[in-house]
């Protein structure tokens, strides 16, 4: 039987996140941020998981658009020229695939918060 998609978005993926932020910026506040995103996150489908997380993203993160999405920009998984940006993952450098969903709804919500470029 095929994995449950709603577990494209996992908690070692919002653990991952979680450190890539903070060694990006010492002030993150990594506790908070896991505390709201892990919050009953294994009974949650796929959609209220990236929801969850992008929640956890604006309790912590200031009102500074810009620098959020800077932030957000330097955690995303390196892509080389010669890979297919479809099959990226993952990895200890940087979130790639699912994973980046939450990051699009973050900038998509900050950007209908009148932080327009």
């Amino acid at each position: 039987m095929a994995e449950p998609f709603k577990n494209y978005l996992h908690l070692d993926g919002v653990l991952r996140l979680s450190h890539l932020l903070l060694q990006a910026d010492k002030s993150f506040d990594s506790k908070t941020f896991l505390s709201i995103a892990y919050k009953d996150f294994e009974s949650l489908e796929l959609k209220a998981r990236a929801v969850r997380i992008t929640d956890a993203l604006a309790a912590v993160f200031s009102n500074d658009f810009y620098r959020n999405a800077d932030l957000l920009e330097t955690v995303l998984a390196p892509v080389s020229e010669s890979q297919e940006p479809m099959k990226v993952e993952s990895m200890p450098a940087g979130i790639a695939g699912w994973m980046i969903w939450p990051l699009t709804l973050f900038i998509s919500q900050a950007l209908g918060q009148n932080h327009l470029l």
